[in-house]
């Protein structure tokens, strides 16, 4: 019994032995462990710690901050992911649309082990042991350069969606009706990026989501809007007497309902064939502009004498309707176009007729402008809408082919019935006044201006006694002039000179105009001179209210 319970005692002291000795040895461990926690430094990351591979022990945050960035400047500057959509990779570079905070990765190192202080020699510990690998990684920062990137690698822009669209051939219209595809969800896909981003994955290629499209219906009232043409002769927009082409249209049009109906039975991908009808312009901008001016359709000179206001008169008229352009249809008015003659517009005072006598008038002479035009609009085939002859003949043009006008009465007036634009050129050089009428030359034809005498009025002479004048002797102070009946003709011939057609213009009346003399009465005394001489007054052919 004693030998048994002195084992027993001996067992329970070293037991406690045992235990002391552990008790003393964790009690050392306790300490050394709270002194590792007292004596992890301040200022610096604990070694063993690393960022994103970066080893950054023993170093301070604000070092650490430099070492991250200049890192990450090399691993991202190239840095891509791959996005797959509808069996195509697209590369999309990422170094622009993100951003790395060294400043908080910096941060998130330093704190191991600077934390709790219980917490900090464990984790000194551990670092020094196994190392503590942390990661911190870029983020989506710049959405605006992401969608340029996707802009600008087509992903964006990527529609297999084809809506239906049309084309205007020669002969028809085709309708290419449209096919159901897909284009891409952006939303979606960026989504998809900022997480392959957050988990530092350039590897995983990205499937694009898609969005099915839709093919809209079309609008035929819109096809027919866009396509159908009102034809359009080629022309002249005129801005005073200067120009510019206007260019011919060609006619479309189509059967909008026929279209309509083919369009609504046709399946996704078909093409409909629509009929159109085309209206030609009979005058295309081409041949306006080989046309244009070409020729002297008609042309007349006659030559100016008078005063030196006469003159003037006439010159001033000219350049007023020189260069003056008319369109197919429109109509030309002499007065409208010259104007009211005026001083304040440079007209003078030269000799014009009125109620049969010859009076000095503002414009005098402007009817031989009025008539040498008129002249060369018959030879140029155009048609004449107002007329009217002196009441005398005139010297400077033929019976039947002057033409009077006033301001406040007879008018000279013609229409550009051709299909081409005409222009007036007037010109007085050195005597001569030039009026012609410039067109579009499309035949051989000729016009002769021709007048036919239907009567001749034989003017009298009548006398007036005069006692200043010799008894015997006559002296003429108004000269007098035959009054005529004249039909005038617009014969139309060919190259050749045959003629093609003779039609009527004009039937003119002159009024005859009898001369005045006087007669003398005077008895002759001896040996008084004889005064044989006769004068001829001047004499002017313009007609009442002419000029």
């Amino acid at each position: 019994m004693g030998r048994r319970v002195a084992r027993k005692e001996e067992k329970k002291k070293n037991r406690k032995l045992i235990l002391k000795i552990t008790g003393g040895i964790l009690l050392v461990l306790c300490i050394a462990y709270v002194i590792s926690c007292a004596v992890i430094p301040a200022d610096t990351i604990l070694k063993g710690v690393s960022m994103n591979g970066v080893d950054l022990g023993e170093v301070t945050e604000e070092q650490a901050v430099l070492k991250l960035k200049e890192q990450y400047e090399k691993d991202y500057v190239n840095r891509f992911l791959t996005v797959k959509a509808i069996d195509q990779e697209y590369k999309i570079p990422m170094y622009s649309s993100m951003s790395f905070n060294e400043a908080d990765a910096a941060k998130k190192a330093f704190s191991y082990g600077h934390d709790t202080f219980l917490l900090r020699g464990f984790q000194m510990l551990k670092a020094l042991a196994f190392g503590e690998k942390m990661h911190f990684y870029p983020a989506i920062t710049n959405q605006a350069a992401l969608d340029a990137q996707l802009n600008q690698s087509g992903l964006a822009a990527l529609n297999t969606t084809v809506q239906t669209s049309y084309e205007l051939k020669e002969d028809e219209l085709q309708i290419a009706m449209g096919k159901t595809g897909y284009s891409v969800d952006l939303k979606g896909l960026n989504t998809a990026i900022a997480e392959a981003v957050g988990k530092d994955d350039y590897e995983t290629v990205i499937e694009a989501p898609l969005i099915q499209g839709t093919v809209e219906p079309l609008d035929i009232e819109k096809v027919y809007a866009a396509v159908h043409k009102v034809k359009r002769e080629a022309t002249l927009e005129v801005t005073d007497k200067d120009y510019k082409i206007v260019k011919s249209i060609t006619g479309i049009d189509f059967d909008k309902e026929s279209a309509k109906q083919a369009v609504e039975a046709a399946a996704e991908g078909d093409l409909v064939h629509v009929e159109i009808v085309k209206d030609a312009p009979v005058i295309n901008t081409k041949d306006l502009k080989k046309h244009l001016f070409e020729a002297a359709l008609g042309s007349c000179t006659t030559y100016v004498s008078g005063s030196n206001a006469r003159v003037s008169n006439v010159r001033l008229a000219a350049k007023t309707i020189n260069g003056l352009i008319l369109l197919p249809g429109q109509e030309f008015s002499y007065n409208a176009s010259v104007g009211q003659r005026t001083a304040e517009r440079g007209y003078q005072k030269a000799p014009a007729y009125s109620d049969g006598k010859s009076v000095m008038e503002l414009g005098g002479g402007v009817c031989q402008v009025s008539s040498t035009l008129y002249k060369s609009v018959v030879l140029a085939n155009l048609e004449i809408l107002e007329h009217h002859n002196h009441t005398y003949e005139s010297a400077y043009i033929g019976l039947g082919m002057d033409a009077t006008v006033s301001w406040d009465g007879p008018d000279f007036r013609f229409k550009n019935n051709s299909t081409y634009p005409v222009k007036i050129v007037a010109d007085y050089d050195d005597g001569a006044l030039t009026c012609k009428i410039k067109g579009a030359k499309l035949d051989d034809h000729k016009v002769q201006f021709v007048a036919e005498i239907l009567k001749t009025i034989p003017y009298k002479t009548k006398y007036e006694k005069d006692k200043t004048l010799a008894k015997g002797k006559t002296k003429v102070v108004e000269s007098g002039h035959n009054g005529y009946v004249v039909q005038t003709y617009r014969i139309i011939v060919d190259s050749s000179g045959k003629q093609i057609s003779k039609e009527e213009e004009d039937k003119c009346t002159y009024t005859k105009k009898d001369a005045v003399a006087l007669k003398g009465t005077k008895e002759k005394k001896a040996k008084t001179a004889t005064d044989g001489s006769t004068e001829q007054g001047a004499a002017t052919t313009e007609k009442k209210n002419g000029q």
